[in-house]
């Protein structure tokens, strides 16, 4: 999947399951990337556990991935923490380059939209449910990513 393809299976991810993933340490701080090509800090998101423990790999430094309902992510500890910190998020890294960047705010925007179009009768998913393709070791390599290429920082 590119960027584009993968950030909406995110959304669709997230609304089912009603939380994201992040990376953190032994002392619960969160991991930030600073991209190298423009200075870009974000927050790297996930929609299942087994992606955010692929992409972190065998690393020493981290604790277990950490959930994040969607409702704090919405309230308290996403959208306001990031937009006050200056911080985007980066969605659903994977294997190649591309990434899907964006404000925390519009990142909100895009899961509410998601999350009303639930009701209308017509809406079909874009993707398969996420329990049929996180269920092997296999479908996840293919989103494999070489772990944290950029400087990174961690925040309380």
């Amino acid at each position: 999947m590119d960027g584009e393809e993968r950030y909406d299976y995110f959304l669709d991810a997230v609304v089912e399951e009603r939380e994201l993933w992040i990376l953190v340490n032994g002392d619960n701080q969160f991991l930030k990337i600073v991209s190298e090509e423009d200075g870009v800090g974000y927050l790297p998101v996930w929609p299942a556990e087994d992606f955010a423990a692929d992409y972190a790999g065998p690393s020493g430094d981290l604790s277990p991935p950490k959930a994040i309902s969607l409702p704090d992510f919405f309230k308290k500890w996403g959208v306001p923490g990031l937009s006050r910190d200056g911080l985007e998020v980066g969605v659903f890294p994977g294997a190649d380059s591309e990434l899907w960047i964006t404000q925390p705010e519009e990142l909100k925007q895009d899961l509410q939209e998601v999350l009303s179009d639930l009701s209308d009768p017509g809406y079909t998913r874009k993707f398969p449910p996420l329990s049929d393709t996180v269920s092997s070791t296999s479908s996840l390599r293919s989103f494999r990513a070489t772990p944290l290429r950029c400087p990174v920082a961690w925040l309380p």
